[in-house]
């Protein structure tokens, strides 16, 4: 991705500044892939960017022991990037695995079969349900109600 409006020197300083700050924050686990996602730091994406950190913290926090935490995605860690322009707030998480849409394309006629399609159902359900019964969040892929009640307001 590329930072600002400097291209490749700008993107390059922010991989090193990258790497280096992660290299110091995580030196004593061994080493695996994480994903990392950079949010743009304009007036909107800004906004937006700091109400999913907050949101994604209390999804982290909320009851660790719980069976469906680990079906929901999780923080890692997060940090500001600096860029030209401002700072760029930056999540990190473990890297989601394949996808339904792909994992589908491996069976006859692109369809799962039950066997393999009830496991998946399962999980689901167990993060929903630790996100309603122990975050206390409701995801309607919706962001604009006015009067809409406790994850909104974070």
């Amino acid at each position: 991705r590329q930072f600002g409006s400097q291209g490749i020197s700008t993107s390059m300083s922010a991989l090193i500044h990258l790497i280096f700050l992660l290299l110091a924050r995580w030196r004593w686990l061994r080493p695996h892939y994480v994903a990392i996602k950079i949010n743009a730091n304009n007036y909107a994406s800004k906004e937006c960017a700091e109400k999913e950190l907050r949101i994604t913290q209390l999804i982290t926090q909320a009851n660790p022991t719980h069976e469906g935490r680990y079906f929901v995605r999780t923080l890692l860690d997060s940090f500001h990037l600096p860029g030209p322009h401002g700072n760029h707030i930056c999540l990190v998480f473990d890297p989601l695995r394949e996808p339904l849409w792909m994992l589908k394309e491996r069976f006859a006629g692109s369809v799962l079969r039950s066997d393999v399609l009830r496991p998946i159902v399962r999980m689901i359900t167990k993060g929903l349900h630790y996100l309603h019964t122990q975050s206390h969040i409701i995801h309607t892929g919706q962001f604009d109600y006015p009067d809409s009640p406790s994850v909104f307001k974070y």
